[in-house]
């Protein structure tokens, strides 16, 4: 508070006032002047609740700010991991088709061995029986052997053939 505005303002009004009444103008004077100085402390009341509320809310603009560049930094940070995630699983996903191709190639090159395999022996087992007999017996010992390998070495040796009286 100001006295000497009240003051001053205490004077003015005295000065213009008629001097028949100076104890009603200088009550005048002195209400005035309270009033005034009053309303300097609301004002300067006002000026300080104004200065704190800017101050509040510049902290909370900066929180505001700083949670908004936070939260524009993760998404930029999860999107870049998705990307990376995507292309790690695509690359792994061409690494698995390209597995399975092979594991299919190898499977078929198997199963065309064993066919041909099992067709060789076929071919084998069906050419001793629509071959002509032999004349020479030698040939026919070479043949089996060479056919059937340890079997044809036993069905070399002779055996007698056994008769119905054997057991007698």
């Amino acid at each position: 508070m100001k006295p000497s505005a009240s003051a001053a303002a205490a004077e003015t009004l005295s000065s213009t006032m008629a001097p028949t009444a100076p104890e009603l103008d200088r009550a005048r004077a002195t209400a005035f002047a309270d009033t005034v100085d009053a309303l300097y402390g609301v004002i300067a009341d006002q000026r300080r609740a104004a200065s704190d509320h800017s101050r509040r809310m510049k902290w909370m603009l900066s929180i505001v700010v700083g949670a908004l560049l936070m939260t524009v930094a993760i998404g930029i940070t999860q999107t870049l991991l998705l990307m990376r995630l995507t292309r790690e699983t695509t690359a792994q996903q061409h690494r698995m088709q390209d597995m399975m191709q092979n594991q299919q190639a190898a499977m078929a090159s198997l199963l065309d061995t064993q066919m041909a395999v099992a067709n060789t022996a076929a071919a084998r087992a069906a050419a001793p029986e629509s071959a002509p007999a032999p004349t020479n017996p030698q040939q026919a010992a070479a043949a089996p052997a060479s056919a059937n390998g340890k079997r044809a070495v036993r069905a070399q040796h002779s055996h007698k053939p056994k008769t119905a009286n054997a057991r007698q």
